[in-house]
């Protein structure tokens, strides 16, 4: 299926130069922690000056700029979809969380434009953190959505109990 975007998001990711910033927004949720964790590529605008935080709102929620590295997934026919997330060291506390947690997260991709933050060119869902590294510098995630190959089909058994119908 071919993606459809605008052409000002297509104009930004195409161009040598141009005042449109491509921003990609990433929500990671976790069963142990009350609020998603919003991060954003782009320091849009700024949140506030005591403490000095940047980042972008889009659709009324607030991503925190982080400094990261943000791979565009991609998709082949013989893996599924993953990418990889390199954030910023800054916080102790962002490497506690992550080893002391023993299922992964699930995260949401988005690419949006900072000029028009609450145009969701693209989302990406359904990923889970399958890996996550750290060092004094910074965190790796590796994010991928679950292989559908060891999925039974048809995914139930055809028997009497469960399709009566069948069985007449």
């Amino acid at each position: 299926m071919a993606r459809e975007y605008s052409l000002t998001f297509r104009d930004a990711i195409e161009a040598d130069a141009t005042d449109q910033i491509p921003v990609i927004l990433v929500t990671i949720t976790h069963p142990d922690i009350a609020e998603p964790i919003r991060l954003s590529t782009d320091p849009t605008m700024r949140l506030s000056v005591d403490p000095l935080r940047y980042g972008t709102v889009s659709r009324g929620e607030t991503f925190l700029f982080v400094p990261m590295v943000a791979r565009l997934p991609d998709e082949t026919d013989e893996a599924p979809l993953s990418t990889e997330l390199r954030l910023a060291n800054l916080d102790a506390a962002m490497v506690k969380a992550l080893r002391q947690s023993t299922r992964p997260a699930s995260a949401t991709l988005e690419m949006v434009l900072a000029a028009s933050p609450d145009l969701d060119e693209e989302s990406v869902t359904g990923l889970k953190v399958w890996s996550a590294e750290a060092d004094l510098d910074e965190i790796s995630l590796s994010l991928a959505r679950q292989s559908r190959d060891g999925e039974p089909w048809p995914c139930d058994r055809m028997t009497a109990s469960a399709f009566p119908g069948l069985f007449r």
